[in-house]
């Protein structure tokens, strides 16, 4: 039994409830913040390295969530970051962990609609945030509005590849007397999708990176016999597509 088929049985006998994005962070938020998975570790080790000099910069953190991306960004010097996200419950997490300084500031925003005037940031991270919005283009014209010129834009995703074969983004809540489990609705967006919005918005590829499940993430899957074996089925997979991108 392939893979694929193993993945179709385990969904078929254990059927899961789908969830819009904006019911299920609002739900998943007090939780989120412990979430630890090989994906954020693969994807934070190679967003690190591709980071601009930071100090001086207006960023924009599309989809922030609970902060992780803001807690990075001030790590590695940036003077002011906007966060924005269209969940309330994970704004007010990301506010009881983060220590705002008075020149960041976290917002309550749609991003296909935000709330700024156009070139106003140097560099925008979007972490983990366009597979759930349908609307990839239209998102990604807001990005590029509020982008300066000469600008760096960072966005990070599932890779579609694990999307197709049936990873999801769930979350866990008790029912009753068990668990039953939630899943994040979620788009797949190939490489020629993001490739055909770049060129028509003008943007310059810089760099394109396909973060794989390696040695450095077994610590993860090593938890439980389940992950163990988890791990043997995906170690090669690409498991994270992330884009650096420069606006002219």
């Amino acid at each position: 039994m392939n893979l694929w088929q193993r993945i179709r049985r385990k969904l078929e006998s254990n059927p899961v409830e789908t969830v819009d994005a904006h019911t299920g962070y609002e739900r998943w938020a007090s939780k989120y913040k412990d979430e630890d998975n090989p994906l954020l570790s693969l994807e934070k080790n190679a967003i690190q390295t591709l980071l601009p000099n930071l100090n001086q910069l207006n960023i924009l953190d599309f989809g922030c969530g609970v902060g992780r991306g803001i807690k990075m960004m001030a790590d590695h010097g940036a003077a002011c970051v906007v966060g924005i996200d269209f969940s309330f419950n994970m704004l007010t997490e990301a506010k009881s962990q983060l220590h705002i300084e008075s020149n960041s500031r976290l917002l309550q925003a749609n991003g296909l609609f935000l709330p700024f005037v156009k070139d106003s940031f140097e560099v925008v991270l979007s972490s983990f945030v366009m597979g759930h919005i349908e609307q990839l283009g239209e998102a990604l014209k807001e990005i590029v509005r509020v982008t300066r010129s000469g600008g760096t834009i960072l966005i990070s995703d599932f890779h579609p590849f694990c999307t197709i074969i049936g990873w999801n983004r769930s979350f866990l809540e008790w029912h009753g007397n068990r668990y039953k489990e939630f899943r994040i609705r979620n788009y797949v967006h190939l490489h020629e999708d993001y490739f055909r919005i770049f060129k028509e918005a003008n943007l310059k590829l810089e760099e394109i990176r396909e973060p794989r499940i390696d040695d450095s993430v077994k610590h993860f899957f090593d938890r439980t016999p389940k992950g163990r074996e988890t791990y043997k089925q995906s170690v090669g997979y690409p498991a994270v597509l992330i884009f650096k991108l420069s606006k002219p």
